[in-house]
């Protein structure tokens, strides 16, 4: 198995590497960055593996990104974002 220590150490450079990480560990990662609460409404896509790179793009930008790669929807006020699977 071949580890990219990129993936560690992205943060520096303001980047969010996921490489087949479960749905439940990108969200809790973006809820850290963007300090907001992010609650996975259906544990059907919790373990879903995820792969992408998000550099420099506004937390709206990379659930509106989500939203098109992956089979969920959500609703994001007072920061909070709901996530269930479509």
């Amino acid at each position: 198995m071949r580890i990219d220590p990129y993936k560690w150490y992205a943060w520096k450079d303001g980047a969010l590497v996921f490489w087949d990480d479960p749905l439940e560990c990108v969200f809790k990662k973006i809820g850290q960055t963007f300090n907001v609460d992010i609650i996975l409404k259906d544990t059907d896509i919790a373990h879903q593996l995820y792969r992408t790179t998000f550099r420099q793009e506004s937390l709206d930008e990379i659930l509106c990104l989500l939203r098109l790669t992956a089979p969920i929807r959500y609703e994001y006020s007072n920061r909070k974002v709901d996530v269930s699977s479509l």
